[in-house]
């Protein structure tokens, strides 16, 4: 059939970006630590210079 072809020219990938504590066991982190947390403090478990992707 013509619309079973073998080859894709497009595709789209959906993913998501979750949060890790790497202090404690690498843990992901939940969405309720992630939108609660002090912005900007000092000892928050996530700072701008630590996010990395891979």
């Amino acid at each position: 059939m013509e619309a079973c072809k073998p080859v894709a020219l497009t595709f789209i990938m959906d993913a998501e970006v979750v949060g890790i504590d790497r202090k404690n066991g690498h843990q992901i982190m939940s969405f309720q630590e992630l939108s609660s947390r002090r912005r900007g403090s000092k000892d928050s478990p996530v700072t701008t210079e630590s996010i990395k992707m891979k």
